[in-house]
């Protein structure tokens, strides 16, 4: 096991992270978060973008990680327009 002492990335860069993801990309799954943007607790940062404004919507899917074990994740879609002020 390598252990590193890279610092984590600022709640205000996942966040950014996340919804720019959204916007480009559609959806997100919780482990695809996890694995190319180091985001570890994605639920609280699309929570944080819902209470700005943010119209995102949890679906659940099965994945399976990268040592082969099938996991049921959230992923996320974020629907377009303005909503509660939030810019899209």
């Amino acid at each position: 096991m390598t252990v590193t002492n890279k610092p984590s990335i600022p709640i205000k860069s996942q966040r950014e992270t996340i919804k720019v993801h959204l916007q480009l990309g559609g959806s997100l799954s919780t482990l695809y978060a996890r694995k190319h943007y180091g985001i570890m607790h994605v639920a609280a940062r699309v929570m944080e973008l819902r209470n700005m404004g943010y119209n995102i919507a949890t679906h659940r899917r099965y994945e399976t990680d990268v040592t082969g074990t099938v996991h049921r994740v959230a992923y996320y879609v974020l629907h377009r327009g303005e909503v509660n002020g939030a810019k899209k």
